[in-house]
């Protein structure tokens, strides 16, 4: 089975408690961003199973302590590929102060690319945080093509 993951092409500045356009991001294979993003199909398969979802985060205002996450087929925010997530927890990175880390499983999720797809393999996100601001710092879908069977 093929797979791989997706980063996050932008990063959104000013994340708080509330979804907003303004916050979403793109998210595909970029060598300069992760090398090991690239996965050989150039990018999400039309037929992919998501794993899980990655994300770090600096808080510029206060201490968040969970997130939640909508992934998006569309730059507008108006197709919904799966979420909005439950909430998952945020923790102090180890060494480097005002960095949270987090991972929520996407197990199961497994939508089709519809025709409303702005930018084919291509993926679009949104986050926001329980308190204070953050920014993005990186974000990873982790996924597996589907179209083999498995």
């Amino acid at each position: 089975m093929q797979g791989g993951f997706l980063v996050n092409l932008t990063a959104p500045a000013g994340i708080q408690q509330t979804f907003l356009a303004a916050n979403i991001f793109a998210m595909g294979e970029d060598a300069t961003v992760d090398a090991n993003s690239v996965s050989g199909v150039g990018g999400l398969p039309s037929q992919a199973d998501f794993e899980q979802f990655d994300l770090v985060v600096v808080a510029t205002v206060g201490v968040p302590t969970t997130a939640r996450v909508t992934l998006y087929w569309d730059v507008l925010g108006n197709v919904v590929a799966a979420g909005p997530s439950g909430s998952f927890d945020l923790t102090p990175a180890l060494t480097t102060p005002d960095t949270y880390i987090g991972t929520i499983s996407l197990e199961g999720v497994r939508p089709r690319t519809p025709a409303g797809q702005t930018t084919a393999k291509v993926l679009y996100g949104v986050v926001l945080v329980n308190v204070g601001t953050v920014d993005l710092v990186w974000a990873r879908l982790h996924w597996a093509d589907t179209r083999d069977g498995e």
